[in-house]
């Protein structure tokens, strides 16, 4: 069930679900020899082009991009660093300030993860301060896990959440097995329509409830051996 990190693939064709309107990504064109630097994805035609908001370079001075001019682009997806090379099609600076590229035919990708993460949506309550006992839960944010792995999940939830906030988990997993009072640190941050993606970290690698999770990944692992 564990991955090899760091290794680079090729994915055979570039998925649309990737470009996420809102993405940050890192915009690098090598031939002005600028540094990199921050942008967002802001929409797509698949197979046609991806709309950037224009970059700036780090002093906030907008990058002297010209139609045709090569570029690379990489950003974070789903514990994967994602990148691909493109090429301008065109720049647009009313009504607002975007970038056009080439749509890419394929991307190299980077794993960052060490463990598998499933889909899965479990309904789920946190709070920053630890939780006593599932029945006293009322009034704690709620939200609804949509990955979960040994290591962390996606927590999806109408509240933003600063990066390394610490959290307080409680759920029940599908096979009736009760998770309280989990800790977990948010890492990363997305939004989605009205809602926020909040990717957490446990903090315990040895835990009851760490040990039931890993039971409950394991038998979900056999359902795909046996698939």
């Amino acid at each position: 069930m564990t991955n090899k990190t760091n290794k680079t693939n090729k994915a055979d064709k570039a998925d649309k679900t990737i470009f996420l309107p809102g993405t940050q990504v890192m915009f690098e064109v090598p031939q002005l020899l600028s540094p990199k630097c921050t942008t967002f994805f802001r929409g797509f035609k698949e197979h046609h082009y991806i709309i950037l908001d224009f970059p700036y370079d780090p002093s906030g001075v907008p990058l002297p991009l010209k139609d045709q001019m090569s570029c690379v682009v990489r950003f974070l997806f789903q514990g994967k660093v994602y990148g691909f090379e493109s090429q301008i099609q065109q720049t647009s600076k009313y009504p607002y300030p975007f970038v056009f590229i080439n749509y890419p035919k394929e991307l190299n990708y980077i794993n960052l993860r060490s463990s598998e993460r499933y889909p899965i949506r479990i309904p789920a309550v946190y709070s920053k301060e630890a939780l006593a006992i599932l029945g006293s839960l009322e009034g704690h944010p709620a939200g609804v896990m949509l990955d979960l792995s040994e290591k962390g999940c996606l927590l999806e939830t109408n509240q933003s959440i600063e990066l390394e906030t610490p959290l307080f988990l409680a759920f029940n997993l599908p096979n009736q097995e009760l998770i309280q009072n989990l800790a977990a640190k948010v890492k990363r941050i997305s939004r989605k329509d009205e809602a926020y993606q909040l990717g957490l970290m446990f903090m315990v690698s040895e835990d009851p409830d760490i040990e039931k999770i890993r039971n409950y990944l394991s038998f979900l692992s056999g359902l795909q051996i046996q698939g």
